[in-house]
């Protein structure tokens, strides 16, 4: 029986297990609910319920928050426990004090985990409150049901300091021995999240008293006692330095600084009385506890954001006031970013809140799509997200700047700053991929190499010294369209272009810039085509190559290793097929034909080819929109020369039957295939022919044709496994290599072609 895998996120049905797609970092999706009190019963099914992933290290949250490449925005709600749960306030009503239920630990445990149970949000944030370890240093406080918290000796003068005195963390055991348990129930399946208040928020209170809607104590004491007000900050400062370190050593995975009523003061007060303290916290916990993300959040801190990055934490929460791509804008690519759905959205119909969702994290995010860009290792990206997506490249790691004419010739004409920039649009005509490393770019070159079937072009990337690998895309694609989005992600990319010198074979016609192939020239066979790219491997003196080829690029590779079984060691194939036309695909490809000769690339010759090439997930719908990918393609497509892939068809069309063929190859094959494209069915056709010793096929969920742009990262673990049977690896992979990091995930391949 062959080996056929499925990379799908239920990893417990699966012997598949782990992330298929990571993106770069972003946000944590989130929706404050703290305002809220919804008298509804939620379940298990309502709004967030996320499929189960197994995470071989840290949780997904804090890898985003961090900065590493993950599978899809990690989304939680702040303050998600609470009374807008049913089962909270029964609760509540045995338990009526705050305080009770804040300092009593099965209590805290109980009601963080309700949500958890209800939702599976991907963070659990323990319940608590900023004023929990006032007591411990010395402020003794109530909560009454009306008023809030109340302070009965507020600070206001120098000798009302004399009652402060070190954090005695004994007094907060319950906070720590909560911590413990909730971090042993979830696992990690979800991070544990402590928080703690920023000394000025704190500092409000008391001073105040308790809550207020002036500030007018706290406020004049700037310039009535500012001495005063200093030590309070750096007692505070010290205090909850130490209890954050005391979250973390109890459990806590990441720690959120609420500093909530930061945007109650105006810029300069903030930069003046705020941010020094927070910088001195996030310095004394970095020093402790150097792998703990902090995220620091301010109420209406639109006019704070860029004051934000100077206090050294990992992620900025944005409030619901602040658009999205606005504050991703501002923020640059200094931290990553947290938010922020209006939780009035929560009263809205369900649709309503989805598309709002979808609109503060693009739509193939939330369906786990991998049309999305990652963080190259040499380049820090940015990604804004509103209508569209954008991706900037700021500077490299040792800040050499980079660019060039053809870069900003290309900005100016879109209207995009250029400064530093790799722009990503809809209207793309620029080989990005091209750009992934400067070796390569300063490597690749451009051949037209003369055959006896014709001109065919060949862009060569990489050290002609290393082993070569030869790709052929499918109809109406070239090596950009089609591989681009296999290139762009850093592992592939670093696996490829280290162990490899790649030949992108363009079909007659297909390259940028290629003119109409005259019709005196014969429509060539696949076996023409086969031959061509046996001539091709002359042109550079190769004898042994590597191919990989997508669909009709697939087929021609696969006629090329029957034909030239010892110039082929291996084949990797994306949704290919062997046997000639079914009746059904003959008469779609030649409708397909009729309309490219009588009206040109019209739109509904782009849909077919489109619904060929993806999956109705990003092809669009009514209910969502468009990927940036498929518009991307959908303009790559004006530009080809419609007789040139009106004559690709027709070779295609008239291709013969390889399945007898196929048992004497005598190289290991490697099928991808997603399960909604339309050659779907070949394939399994054709890995029941291979020798199963020898071949493998991975089967791509919700993935039309062209993996290598729809989830290139799906691709990556089978093909390092495979490479391994050659003794090739991605670099610094043969001393780091961990098959269940996140970004690797483990899958466990028994076929011979793997091994």
């Amino acid at each position: 029986m062959n080996n056929y895998y499925v990379l799908r996120p239920d990893a417990e049905e699966h012997p598949v297990v782990g992330k298929i797609a990571p993106i770069p970092r972003l946000a944590m999706l989130q929706i404050d609910v703290s305002n809220l009190f919804l008298y509804s019963d939620l379940n298990e099914d309502v709004y967030m319920n996320q499929p189960t992933w197994y995470v071989a290290q840290d949780p997904l949250l804090v890898q985003a928050a961090r900065g590493d490449l993950v599978s899809r925005p990690p989304a939680w709600m702040m303050r998600q426990a609470g009374r807008y749960m049913a089962v909270y306030r029964k609760l509540a009503e045995k338990h009526p004090s705050f305080r009770v239920r804040s300092e009593t630990v099965d209590l805290i445990v109980e009601i963080s985990l309700q949500p958890w149970r209800a939702f599976h949000p991907d963070g659990v944030i323990i319940f608590s409150d900023i004023l929990t370890p006032l007591p411990a240093f010395g402020v003794p406080f109530e909560i009454e049901e009306v008023k809030g918290p109340i302070i009965q000796n507020p600070i206001s003068s120098e000798d009302d300091l004399n009652n402060l005195h070190s954090i005695d963390l004994d007094k907060l055991q319950f906070v720590g021995e909560s911590l413990k348990i909730l971090r042993s129930e979830v696992g990690e399946h979800a991070a544990v999240l402590g928080f703690v208040g920023a000394p000025w928020t704190i500092a409000t209170y008391i001073v105040e008293g308790g809550t207020t809607r002036t500030y007018a104590n706290i406020k004049s004491m700037f310039h009535t006692a500012p001495h005063v007000l200093k030590s309070l900050l750096s007692h505070l400062t010290r205090a909850i330095s130490e209890y954050i370190i005391f979250q973390v050593k109890s459990g806590a995975q990441c720690i959120q600084i609420f500093d909530s009523w930061g945007g109650q003061i105006p810029p300069n007060a903030w930069e003046q009385w705020s941010r020094p303290y927070i910088q001195e916290m996030v310095r004394v916990v970095r020093k402790e506890c150097p792998q703990v993300p902090l995220v620091l959040y301010i109420n209406g801190n639109g006019g704070l954001l860029e004051r934000m990055i100077g206090t050294g934490v990992d992620v900025i929460g944005l409030d619901w006031t602040v658009d999205m791509a606005d504050g991703r804008r501002r923020l640059g690519n200094k931290v990553a970013v947290q938010g922020n759905v209006d939780p009035a959205y929560l009263f809205c119909p369900l649709p309503a809140l989805t598309d709002e969702i979808h609109r503060k994290v693009w739509v193939y995010f939330l369906k786990h799509k991998s049309d999305v860009f990652d963080v190259f290792k040499k380049w820090k990206v940015i990604i804004e997200l509103e209508i569209g997506l954008k991706l900037k490249c700021i500077k490299s790691d040792n800040g050499e700047e980079y660019q060039d004419k053809e870069f900003k010739e290309y900005c100016d004409l879109n209207g995009i700053k250029y400064e530093f920039t790799i722009p990503r649009t809809s209207k793309q005509n620029v080989p990005l991929n091209e750009r992934l490393s400067e070796e390569a770019w300063s490597r690749k070159k451009e051949h037209i190499v003369q055959t006896s079937y014709g001109s065919v072009s060949v862009a060569v990337f990489g050290d002609q010294e290393k082993p070569a690998l030869v790709t052929y895309p499918d109809v109406a694609l070239n090596y950009m369209s089609c591989f681009q989005g296999l290139y762009f992600c850093p592992e592939a990319a670093s696996l490829l272009l280290h162990s490899f010198c790649i030949y992108h074979i363009s079909p007659p016609g297909h390259e940028l810039g290629a003119g109409p192939i005259s019709s005196d020239v014969p429509v060539p066979s696949v076996d023409d085509l086969a031959d061509q790219v046996a001539e091709v491997l002359d042109f550079f003196g190769l004898k042994a190559v590597m191919c990989m080829g997508v669909t009709a690029g697939a087929y021609i590779l696969t006629l090329f290793a029957s034909k030239y079984r010892d110039r082929v060691i291996g084949l990797i194939l994306v949704s290919p097929f062997c046997k000639t036309p079914s009746w059904t695909q003959w008469l779609f490809t030649k409708v397909m034909s009729n309309l490219l000769y009588f009206y040109g690339m019209c739109g509904l010759a782009k849909e077919f080819l489109l619904q060929r090439y993806f999956s109705k997930e990003v092809r669009g719908s009514t209910q969502f929109l468009e990927s940036d990918m498929v518009q991307a393609c959908r303009s790559l497509l004006d530009e080809r020369r419609v007789v040139n892939v009106w004559r690709f068809l027709e070779t295609m069309n008239g291709r013969h039957d390889l399945t007898k063929d196929l048992k004497n190859l005598q190289c290991r094959t490697l099928i991808f295939v997603g399960d909604s494209s339309p050659f779907h069915s070949d394939a399994l056709h054709m890995i029941s022919k291979l020798d199963s010793r020898y071949s493998v096929l991975v089967e791509v969920q919700e993935c039309g044709s062209v993996i290598t742009e729809e989830q290139p990262h799906a691709m990556l673990i089978p093909m390092e496994y495979f490479f391994m049977g050659y003794g090739l690896y991605r670099e610094a992979m043969q001393s780091k290599f961990k098959p269940s990091q996140p970004s690797q995930p483990f899958l466990h391949f028994s076929g011979d072609a793997l091994s």
